[in-house]
Protein backbone atom coordinates (compact mmCIF):
# COMPACT_ATOMS: atom_id res chain seq x y z
CA UNK A 1 0.00 0.00 0.00
CA UNK A 2 1.14 3.24 -1.30
CA UNK A 3 1.01 5.17 2.10
CA UNK A 4 4.37 5.06 4.39
CA UNK A 5 7.57 7.02 3.24
CA UNK A 6 11.51 7.28 4.35
CA UNK A 7 12.67 10.49 5.48
CA UNK A 8 15.88 12.31 4.60
CA UNK A 9 17.53 10.84 7.80
CA UNK A 10 16.15 7.01 6.62
CA UNK A 11 13.73 6.56 9.08
CA UNK A 12 10.27 5.07 8.21
CA UNK A 13 7.19 7.69 8.41
CA UNK A 14 3.62 8.29 8.15
CA UNK A 15 3.73 10.77 4.92
CA UNK A 16 1.31 13.30 6.37
CA UNK A 17 4.18 13.08 9.30
CA UNK A 18 6.83 13.48 7.66
CA UNK A 19 5.87 16.09 5.04
CA UNK A 20 9.00 17.80 3.07
CA UNK A 21 11.17 15.76 5.09
CA UNK A 22 10.49 12.53 3.09
CA UNK A 23 12.86 11.71 0.35
CA UNK A 24 9.74 10.75 -1.66
CA UNK A 25 6.24 10.40 -1.49
CA UNK A 26 3.71 9.62 -4.43
CA UNK A 27 1.62 13.07 -5.03
CA UNK A 28 -2.03 12.24 -6.34
CA UNK A 29 -5.51 13.00 -5.46
CA UNK A 30 -6.31 11.27 -2.12
CA UNK A 31 -9.70 9.37 -4.10
CA UNK A 32 -6.88 7.88 -7.06
CA UNK A 33 -4.80 7.07 -4.39
CA UNK A 34 -7.10 4.87 -2.19
CA UNK A 35 -8.91 3.42 -5.32
CA UNK A 36 -5.53 1.83 -5.99
CA UNK A 37 -4.58 1.02 -2.99
CA UNK A 38 -7.71 -0.96 -2.63
CA UNK A 39 -7.07 -2.29 -6.12
CA UNK A 40 -3.34 -3.36 -5.46
CA UNK A 41 -2.68 -3.16 -2.42
CA UNK A 42 1.00 -3.19 -0.21
CA UNK A 43 2.60 -2.11 -3.61
CA UNK A 44 6.00 0.64 -3.10
CA UNK A 45 7.01 3.49 -5.26
CA UNK A 46 10.53 4.26 -6.48
CA UNK A 47 12.02 7.52 -6.89
CA UNK A 48 13.39 6.34 -9.59
CA UNK A 49 10.95 5.17 -11.61
CA UNK A 50 7.88 7.23 -10.25
CA UNK A 51 9.20 11.10 -9.56
CA UNK A 52 7.91 11.88 -13.44
CA UNK A 53 11.15 13.50 -13.63
CA UNK A 54 13.43 11.54 -15.60
CA UNK A 55 16.03 12.28 -13.47
CA UNK A 56 19.08 10.76 -15.84
CA UNK A 57 18.17 13.91 -17.63
CA UNK A 58 19.83 15.75 -14.88
CA UNK A 59 23.11 13.38 -14.14
CA UNK A 60 25.08 15.71 -15.62
CA UNK A 61 24.02 18.90 -13.73
CA UNK A 62 23.89 17.04 -10.67
CA UNK A 63 27.71 15.99 -10.84
CA UNK A 64 28.51 19.47 -11.37
CA UNK A 65 26.39 20.63 -8.26
CA UNK A 66 28.22 18.21 -6.38
CA UNK A 67 31.79 19.47 -7.51
CA UNK A 68 30.70 22.71 -6.27
CA UNK A 69 29.48 21.62 -2.87
CA UNK A 70 33.32 19.85 -2.55
CA UNK A 71 34.92 23.24 -3.28
CA UNK A 72 32.06 24.95 -0.72
CA UNK A 73 32.69 22.47 1.96
CA UNK A 74 37.17 22.30 1.53
CA UNK A 75 36.65 26.40 2.19
CA UNK A 76 34.66 25.88 4.57
CA UNK A 77 36.93 23.29 6.41
CA UNK A 78 39.94 25.21 5.94
CA UNK A 79 38.86 29.13 6.44
CA UNK A 80 42.30 30.99 5.82
CA UNK A 81 44.76 28.32 5.00
CA UNK A 82 43.61 29.05 1.10
CA UNK A 83 40.62 29.59 -1.43
CA UNK A 84 39.75 26.51 -3.11
CA UNK A 85 38.23 27.07 -6.72
CA UNK A 86 38.36 25.42 -9.99
CA UNK A 87 41.66 26.72 -11.05
CA UNK A 88 43.69 25.81 -8.58
CA UNK A 89 41.82 22.19 -7.31
CA UNK A 90 42.42 19.22 -9.56
CA UNK A 91 39.29 17.51 -10.56
CA UNK A 92 38.59 14.15 -12.09
CA UNK A 93 34.96 12.91 -12.65
CA UNK A 94 35.05 9.31 -12.16
CA UNK A 95 32.56 6.34 -11.15
CA UNK A 96 30.73 3.58 -13.30
CA UNK A 97 28.27 2.65 -14.51
CA UNK A 98 25.21 4.76 -14.28
CA UNK A 99 27.90 6.92 -12.64
CA UNK A 100 30.29 6.90 -15.24
CA UNK A 101 27.63 8.32 -17.50
CA UNK A 102 26.96 11.01 -15.26
CA UNK A 103 30.68 11.97 -15.50
CA UNK A 104 30.57 11.79 -18.84
CA UNK A 105 27.31 14.12 -18.77
CA UNK A 106 28.76 16.19 -16.61
CA UNK A 107 32.21 17.04 -18.81
CA UNK A 108 29.89 17.49 -21.45
CA UNK A 109 27.74 20.32 -20.03
CA UNK A 110 30.87 21.83 -17.92
CA UNK A 111 31.35 25.53 -19.01
CA UNK A 112 33.01 26.53 -15.43
CA UNK A 113 35.99 24.50 -15.62
CA UNK A 114 34.99 22.62 -12.87
CA UNK A 115 36.66 18.83 -14.34
CA UNK A 116 40.09 18.84 -15.34
CA UNK A 117 39.52 15.29 -16.50
CA UNK A 118 37.38 11.69 -16.92
CA UNK A 119 37.79 8.62 -16.17
CA UNK A 120 35.26 6.13 -16.18
CA UNK A 121 34.38 2.65 -16.64
CA UNK A 122 31.39 0.49 -17.86
CA UNK A 123 29.54 3.87 -18.38
CA UNK A 124 25.92 4.45 -18.85
CA UNK A 125 26.43 6.22 -21.58
CA UNK A 126 23.52 7.36 -24.22
CA UNK A 127 25.30 9.19 -27.19
CA UNK A 128 22.50 10.50 -29.92
CA UNK A 129 22.52 9.10 -33.09
CA UNK A 130 26.09 9.40 -35.39
CA UNK A 131 24.81 8.51 -39.06
CA UNK A 132 27.43 7.59 -40.88
CA UNK A 133 29.56 5.93 -38.27
CA UNK A 134 30.15 2.12 -38.17
CA UNK A 135 31.94 -0.08 -35.32
CA UNK A 136 33.93 -3.35 -36.83
CA UNK A 137 35.52 -5.73 -33.99
CA UNK A 138 38.08 -7.65 -36.14
CA UNK A 139 36.93 -8.32 -39.94
CA UNK A 140 32.99 -8.25 -38.48
CA UNK A 141 31.22 -4.96 -39.08
CA UNK A 142 28.86 -4.53 -36.20
CA UNK A 143 24.91 -4.91 -37.31
CA UNK A 144 23.60 -1.78 -35.03
CA UNK A 145 25.23 0.15 -32.89
CA UNK A 146 23.96 3.40 -29.99
CA UNK A 147 20.82 2.04 -29.01
CA UNK A 148 18.81 3.68 -26.57
CA UNK A 149 18.84 1.43 -23.46
CA UNK A 150 15.18 1.39 -23.35
CA UNK A 151 15.63 0.00 -26.65
CA UNK A 152 18.17 -2.49 -26.16
CA UNK A 153 16.77 -4.02 -22.78
CA UNK A 154 13.07 -3.92 -23.70
CA UNK A 155 14.58 -6.29 -26.71
CA UNK A 156 16.31 -7.89 -24.26
CA UNK A 157 13.56 -8.37 -21.80
CA UNK A 158 12.10 -10.58 -24.80
CA UNK A 159 14.31 -12.70 -26.18
CA UNK A 160 16.75 -13.38 -23.75
CA UNK A 161 15.27 -16.04 -21.20
CA UNK A 162 14.56 -17.61 -24.80
CA UNK A 163 17.86 -17.22 -25.93
CA UNK A 164 19.56 -18.32 -22.91
CA UNK A 165 18.63 -21.99 -23.75
CA UNK A 166 20.68 -21.54 -26.74
CA UNK A 167 23.47 -24.09 -26.55
CA UNK A 168 25.70 -21.44 -28.07
CA UNK A 169 25.51 -19.33 -24.59
CA UNK A 170 27.47 -22.43 -23.00
CA UNK A 171 25.86 -22.21 -19.53
CA UNK A 172 25.65 -24.03 -16.27
CA UNK A 173 22.33 -24.32 -14.73
CA UNK A 174 22.25 -24.21 -10.98
CA UNK A 175 19.29 -25.44 -9.88
CA UNK A 176 19.91 -22.98 -6.15
CA UNK A 177 20.24 -20.21 -8.97
CA UNK A 178 17.53 -21.04 -11.52
CA UNK A 179 15.54 -23.55 -10.47
CA UNK A 180 13.57 -26.17 -13.23
CA UNK A 181 10.61 -24.38 -13.25
CA UNK A 182 12.49 -21.33 -15.03
CA UNK A 183 13.87 -23.42 -17.44
CA UNK A 184 10.27 -24.70 -18.30
CA UNK A 185 8.96 -20.29 -18.68
CA UNK A 186 12.71 -20.36 -20.88
CA UNK A 187 11.21 -22.98 -22.95
CA UNK A 188 7.33 -21.56 -22.97
CA UNK A 189 8.66 -17.56 -23.65
CA UNK A 190 10.42 -19.38 -26.84
CA UNK A 191 7.23 -21.50 -27.83
CA UNK A 192 5.10 -17.65 -27.16
CA UNK A 193 8.17 -16.09 -29.37
CA UNK A 194 7.68 -18.53 -32.29
CA UNK A 195 3.59 -18.40 -32.48
CA UNK A 196 4.27 -14.98 -33.13
CA UNK A 197 6.95 -14.99 -35.72
CA UNK A 198 9.68 -13.73 -33.89
CA UNK A 199 11.80 -16.39 -33.99
CA UNK A 200 11.98 -19.66 -36.29
CA UNK A 201 12.30 -22.57 -35.17
CA UNK A 202 9.96 -26.24 -35.07
CA UNK A 203 11.77 -27.32 -31.44
CA UNK A 204 13.01 -25.06 -28.63
CA UNK A 205 16.18 -25.49 -29.44
CA UNK A 206 15.95 -24.04 -32.74
CA UNK A 207 13.87 -21.10 -31.10
CA UNK A 208 16.47 -20.89 -28.40
CA UNK A 209 19.34 -20.24 -31.30
CA UNK A 210 17.32 -17.72 -33.32
CA UNK A 211 16.52 -15.89 -30.39
CA UNK A 212 20.36 -15.62 -29.53
CA UNK A 213 20.86 -14.28 -33.33
CA UNK A 214 18.40 -11.87 -32.72
CA UNK A 215 20.37 -10.23 -29.73
CA UNK A 216 23.80 -10.52 -32.29
CA UNK A 217 21.93 -9.14 -35.05
CA UNK A 218 20.90 -6.12 -32.37
CA UNK A 219 24.63 -5.16 -31.03
CA UNK A 220 25.23 -8.25 -28.39
CA UNK A 221 28.85 -9.25 -28.57
CA UNK A 222 29.23 -12.99 -29.16
CA UNK A 223 31.41 -12.68 -25.84
CA UNK A 224 28.26 -12.06 -23.24
CA UNK A 225 26.70 -15.35 -24.34
CA UNK A 226 27.49 -16.93 -20.87
CA UNK A 227 25.78 -13.79 -19.25
CA UNK A 228 22.22 -14.23 -20.95
CA UNK A 229 20.91 -16.00 -17.56
CA UNK A 230 22.27 -14.45 -14.82
CA UNK A 231 21.27 -11.05 -16.53
CA UNK A 232 17.68 -12.05 -17.43
CA UNK A 233 17.89 -13.37 -13.72
CA UNK A 234 18.93 -10.38 -11.91
CA UNK A 235 18.35 -6.89 -13.96
CA UNK A 236 17.08 -7.32 -17.14
CA UNK A 237 13.03 -6.62 -16.10
CA UNK A 238 14.50 -4.53 -13.43
CA UNK A 239 16.03 -1.93 -15.75
CA UNK A 240 13.29 -2.37 -18.71
CA UNK A 241 10.59 -1.93 -15.86
CA UNK A 242 11.93 1.10 -13.84
CA UNK A 243 13.34 3.05 -17.39
CA UNK A 244 10.27 2.55 -19.57
CA UNK A 245 8.53 4.41 -15.73
CA UNK A 246 11.32 7.20 -15.64
CA UNK A 247 12.06 8.32 -19.50
CA UNK A 248 8.06 8.38 -19.95
CA UNK A 249 7.38 10.25 -16.39
CA UNK A 250 4.67 7.76 -15.31
CA UNK A 251 3.68 7.18 -11.77
CA UNK A 252 3.35 4.18 -9.62
CA UNK A 253 -0.59 4.60 -9.86
CA UNK A 254 -0.39 3.79 -13.48
CA UNK A 255 0.72 0.75 -13.36
CA UNK A 256 2.78 0.81 -16.67
CA UNK A 257 2.59 -2.41 -18.71
CA UNK A 258 0.83 -3.79 -15.61
CA UNK A 259 4.11 -3.97 -13.56
CA UNK A 260 4.16 -2.52 -10.17
CA UNK A 261 6.58 -3.38 -7.00
CA UNK A 262 5.67 -5.61 -3.81
CA UNK A 263 7.26 -7.57 -1.26
CA UNK A 264 6.70 -11.83 -2.15
CA UNK A 265 5.90 -14.61 -0.65
CA UNK A 266 7.20 -18.13 -1.60
CA UNK A 267 4.40 -18.37 -4.40
CA UNK A 268 4.96 -14.95 -6.19
CA UNK A 269 1.74 -13.65 -4.46
CA UNK A 270 2.44 -9.79 -3.33
CA UNK A 271 2.42 -9.40 0.44
CA UNK A 272 2.42 -6.63 2.78
CA UNK A 273 5.70 -5.55 4.02
CA UNK A 274 7.14 -6.19 7.23
CA UNK A 275 8.70 -3.73 9.76
CA UNK A 276 11.90 -4.80 9.81
CA UNK A 277 12.13 -4.83 6.21
CA UNK A 278 10.50 -1.38 6.28
CA UNK A 279 13.41 -0.08 8.46
CA UNK A 280 16.49 -1.86 6.26
CA UNK A 281 15.39 -0.80 3.19
CA UNK A 282 17.44 2.74 3.04
CA UNK A 283 20.70 1.44 4.04
CA UNK A 284 20.56 -1.75 2.18
CA UNK A 285 18.05 -1.02 -1.38
CA UNK A 286 19.92 -0.42 -4.27
CA UNK A 287 16.50 1.95 -5.72
CA UNK A 288 16.22 -0.08 -8.44
CA UNK A 289 13.71 -3.94 -7.56
CA UNK A 290 14.14 -6.25 -7.46
CA UNK A 291 16.11 -5.43 -4.01
CA UNK A 292 15.83 -5.88 -0.31
CA UNK A 293 12.52 -8.07 -0.68
CA UNK A 294 10.77 -5.78 -3.21
CA UNK A 295 10.07 -7.18 -6.51
CA UNK A 296 8.52 -6.84 -9.50
CA UNK A 297 4.92 -7.72 -9.76
CA UNK A 298 3.19 -8.39 -13.01
CA UNK A 299 -0.43 -7.42 -11.90
CA UNK A 300 -1.83 -9.11 -15.59
CA UNK A 301 -1.03 -12.32 -14.86
CA UNK A 302 -3.74 -14.72 -15.15
CA UNK A 303 -5.01 -15.30 -11.72
CA UNK A 304 -4.54 -12.00 -10.10
CA UNK A 305 -1.06 -10.16 -9.62
CA UNK A 306 2.33 -12.35 -9.33
CA UNK A 307 6.22 -12.22 -9.10
CA UNK A 308 7.35 -11.43 -12.97
CA UNK A 309 9.15 -14.51 -12.64
CA UNK A 310 6.34 -17.02 -11.69
CA UNK A 311 3.69 -15.36 -13.65
CA UNK A 312 1.14 -16.55 -16.65
CA UNK A 313 0.39 -14.37 -19.45
CA UNK A 314 -2.91 -13.72 -20.89
CA UNK A 315 -2.99 -14.28 -24.32
CA UNK A 316 -0.88 -17.78 -23.89
CA UNK A 317 -2.13 -19.04 -20.76
CA UNK A 318 1.33 -20.19 -19.84
CA UNK A 319 4.31 -19.72 -17.14
CA UNK A 320 6.47 -17.73 -19.61
CA UNK A 321 7.99 -15.03 -17.52
CA UNK A 322 4.85 -12.33 -18.26
CA UNK A 323 5.75 -12.23 -22.37
CA UNK A 324 3.00 -10.17 -22.58
CA UNK A 325 4.22 -7.07 -20.32
CA UNK A 326 7.45 -7.96 -22.42
CA UNK A 327 5.11 -7.12 -25.48
CA UNK A 328 4.16 -4.53 -24.02
CA UNK A 329 7.17 -2.74 -23.04
CA UNK A 330 9.01 -3.43 -26.34
CA UNK A 331 5.96 -1.28 -28.09
CA UNK A 332 6.28 1.85 -25.92
CA UNK A 333 10.80 1.86 -26.92
CA UNK A 334 10.04 1.34 -29.83
CA UNK A 335 6.51 2.94 -30.96
CA UNK A 336 5.24 -0.08 -32.78
CA UNK A 337 3.33 -3.17 -32.05
CA UNK A 338 6.15 -5.76 -30.90
CA UNK A 339 4.85 -8.37 -33.26
CA UNK A 340 3.29 -6.47 -36.33
CA UNK A 341 5.27 -3.80 -36.54
CA UNK A 342 2.68 -1.22 -36.98
CA UNK A 343 2.53 2.09 -35.82
CA UNK A 344 0.82 2.24 -32.05
CA UNK A 345 -2.46 4.50 -32.10
CA UNK A 346 -4.52 5.69 -29.66
CA UNK A 347 -2.86 5.99 -25.79
CA UNK A 348 0.07 3.61 -26.62
CA UNK A 349 1.08 5.93 -29.09
CA UNK A 350 0.63 9.02 -26.56
CA UNK A 351 2.75 6.47 -24.44
CA UNK A 352 5.59 5.78 -26.20
CA UNK A 353 5.76 9.65 -27.57
CA UNK A 354 6.39 10.16 -24.03
CA UNK A 355 9.34 7.67 -23.36
CA UNK A 356 10.68 8.88 -26.86
CA UNK A 357 11.07 12.00 -25.53
CA UNK A 358 12.59 10.79 -22.48
CA UNK A 359 15.18 9.17 -24.22
CA UNK A 360 15.78 12.29 -26.21
CA UNK A 361 16.38 14.36 -23.16
CA UNK A 362 18.94 11.93 -21.90
CA UNK A 363 21.10 11.21 -24.83
CA UNK A 364 24.59 12.60 -25.20
CA UNK A 365 26.37 14.63 -27.66
CA UNK A 366 30.13 13.01 -26.31
CA UNK A 367 31.79 16.44 -27.24
CA UNK A 368 34.14 16.62 -24.16
CA UNK A 369 35.53 19.75 -24.77
CA UNK A 370 39.09 18.40 -24.73
CA UNK A 371 39.09 17.02 -21.03
CA UNK A 372 41.36 14.40 -21.00
CA UNK A 373 39.24 11.08 -20.65
CA UNK A 374 39.79 7.59 -20.17
CA UNK A 375 36.95 5.39 -20.88
CA UNK A 376 37.36 1.35 -19.99
CA UNK A 377 34.62 -1.36 -20.89
CA UNK A 378 34.86 -5.07 -20.79
CA UNK A 379 34.21 -6.33 -23.74
CA UNK A 380 31.40 -9.77 -22.48
CA UNK A 381 29.43 -6.79 -20.64
CA UNK A 382 25.95 -8.09 -21.15
CA UNK A 383 23.92 -5.48 -18.95
CA UNK A 384 25.55 -2.23 -20.95
CA UNK A 385 26.82 -3.92 -24.45
CA UNK A 386 29.97 -1.72 -25.46
CA UNK A 387 28.41 -1.51 -29.10
CA UNK A 388 25.52 0.78 -28.01
CA UNK A 389 27.60 1.97 -24.83
CA UNK A 390 31.14 2.82 -24.52
CA UNK A 391 32.14 1.94 -28.03
CA UNK A 392 29.36 4.01 -29.44
CA UNK A 393 30.03 6.75 -27.42
CA UNK A 394 33.68 6.57 -28.28
CA UNK A 395 33.18 6.44 -31.89
CA UNK A 396 30.53 9.44 -31.65
CA UNK A 397 33.33 11.67 -29.65
CA UNK A 398 35.76 11.17 -32.12
CA UNK A 399 33.57 12.28 -35.09
CA UNK A 400 32.73 15.31 -33.48
CA UNK A 401 36.06 16.43 -31.57
CA UNK A 402 38.60 14.84 -34.11
CA UNK A 403 42.17 14.84 -31.88
CA UNK A 404 40.23 14.56 -29.00
CA UNK A 405 42.24 13.44 -25.81
CA UNK A 406 39.86 10.93 -25.21
CA UNK A 407 40.96 6.86 -24.89
CA UNK A 408 39.22 3.94 -25.09
CA UNK A 409 40.66 0.62 -23.40
CA UNK A 410 38.32 -2.48 -24.00
CA UNK A 411 39.25 -5.23 -21.51
CA UNK A 412 38.57 -9.22 -22.94
CA UNK A 413 36.96 -11.24 -20.30
CA UNK A 414 35.78 -8.21 -18.98
CA UNK A 415 32.34 -7.98 -17.87
CA UNK A 416 29.54 -5.43 -15.53
CA UNK A 417 29.55 -7.14 -12.54
CA UNK A 418 32.95 -8.06 -10.97
CA UNK A 419 31.06 -9.29 -7.49
CA UNK A 420 29.56 -12.11 -9.27
CA UNK A 421 33.03 -13.61 -9.25
CA UNK A 422 32.80 -14.25 -5.64
CA UNK A 423 30.08 -16.80 -6.05
CA UNK A 424 32.33 -18.87 -6.93
CA UNK A 425 31.01 -22.08 -9.07
CA UNK A 426 27.73 -21.25 -8.75
CA UNK A 427 27.39 -18.86 -11.24
CA UNK A 428 30.79 -20.09 -13.21
CA UNK A 429 32.12 -16.52 -13.27
CA UNK A 430 35.24 -16.71 -11.54
CA UNK A 431 36.74 -19.10 -14.11
CA UNK A 432 35.05 -17.38 -17.47
CA UNK A 433 35.90 -13.18 -16.34
CA UNK A 434 38.19 -11.47 -14.75
CA UNK A 435 37.90 -8.07 -12.40
CA UNK A 436 37.14 -4.95 -14.36
CA UNK A 437 37.83 -2.79 -11.87
CA UNK A 438 41.39 -3.07 -11.78
CA UNK A 439 41.69 -1.38 -15.16
CA UNK A 440 39.41 0.96 -13.98
CA UNK A 441 41.90 2.04 -10.83
CA UNK A 442 44.63 2.14 -13.84
CA UNK A 443 42.14 4.55 -15.67
CA UNK A 444 42.30 6.89 -12.81
CA UNK A 445 45.90 6.32 -12.27
CA UNK A 446 46.55 7.50 -16.05
CA UNK A 447 44.25 10.40 -15.77
CA UNK A 448 45.89 11.57 -12.23
CA UNK A 449 49.68 11.15 -13.71
CA UNK A 450 48.74 13.18 -16.69
CA UNK A 451 47.13 16.11 -15.02
CA UNK A 452 49.86 16.26 -12.63
CA UNK A 453 52.81 15.17 -14.70
CA UNK A 454 52.10 15.26 -17.90
CA UNK A 455 52.99 11.80 -18.62
CA UNK A 456 50.72 10.74 -22.16
CA UNK A 457 47.45 9.31 -21.84
CA UNK A 458 48.24 5.55 -23.19
CA UNK A 459 46.67 4.57 -26.36
CA UNK A 460 43.20 3.10 -27.19
CA UNK A 461 43.39 -0.49 -27.17
CA UNK A 462 42.34 -3.78 -26.58
CA UNK A 463 43.70 -5.21 -23.44
CA UNK A 464 44.27 -9.15 -23.84
CA UNK A 465 43.61 -11.04 -20.47
CA UNK A 466 43.58 -14.48 -19.02
CA UNK A 467 40.39 -15.76 -16.71
CA UNK A 468 41.72 -18.19 -13.88
CA UNK A 469 41.49 -21.47 -13.54
CA UNK A 470 39.34 -21.29 -10.39
CA UNK A 471 38.45 -18.24 -8.02
CA UNK A 472 40.94 -19.85 -5.27
CA UNK A 473 43.76 -19.36 -7.81
CA UNK A 474 45.68 -15.38 -6.82
CA UNK A 475 45.31 -13.05 -9.57
CA UNK A 476 48.75 -12.83 -11.54
CA UNK A 477 49.98 -10.12 -14.22
CA UNK A 478 49.24 -13.04 -16.95
CA UNK A 479 45.79 -12.66 -15.86
CA UNK A 480 45.27 -8.65 -15.64
CA UNK A 481 48.16 -7.60 -17.11
CA UNK A 482 48.76 -3.63 -17.26
CA UNK A 483 47.18 -1.11 -19.87
CA UNK A 484 50.13 -0.47 -22.24
CA UNK A 485 51.11 2.40 -22.23
CA UNK A 486 52.00 2.36 -26.27
CA UNK A 487 49.95 -0.59 -27.53
CA UNK A 488 51.20 -2.86 -29.91
CA UNK A 489 49.51 -2.66 -33.74
CA UNK A 490 47.03 -5.70 -33.62
CA UNK A 491 45.75 -4.21 -30.09
CA UNK A 492 45.49 -0.38 -31.05
CA UNK A 493 41.58 0.28 -31.68
CA UNK A 494 41.56 3.60 -33.92
CA UNK A 495 39.14 5.66 -35.16
CA UNK A 496 39.44 6.61 -38.85
CA UNK A 497 36.72 9.34 -39.72
CA UNK A 498 34.12 7.01 -40.34
CA UNK A 499 34.58 3.48 -38.36
CA UNK A 500 35.65 2.62 -34.75
CA UNK A 501 38.08 -0.63 -35.64
CA UNK A 502 38.32 -2.76 -32.14
CA UNK A 503 40.77 -5.60 -32.86
CA UNK A 504 39.55 -9.10 -31.99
Amino acid sequence: MIRGVTSREGLPMDAATAGTEALFRVRAPADRLAAFNAALPNRMAYKHAHSRQNPEKDWGQNTLSAVRFALYVLNQQYTGSRHFTPANTLVIASSVSNGGGAALAAAEQDTEGLIDGVAVSEPNAQPRPTPGVQIRQGSATVPVSGLPLIDYFTLAALYQPCALLSSRTGLSMDPAFWPAAYTTSAQQRCTGLAERGLVTGDTVAAQADSAWDVLLAHGWTPESAFLQQSHFRLATNAIAVTYANALGRFGALDDLCGYSFANTDASGLPIAQSATTQAGLFASGNGIPPTSGVNIVYDGSVGGPRLDFLSTSPSTGRADFGLDGALCLRALATGRDAVSGAALSGDAAVAAARVKLGVAQVQLGARLHGKPTVIVAGRSDSLLPVNHAARAFFARNQRVEPGSPTRYIEVTHGQHFDAFMSYGPALGYDTRFIPLHVYFNAAMDAVWAHLTTGAPLPGSQVVHTVPRASSSTPLSGQNVPPIAASPAPGAQIVFDGHTLVVPD
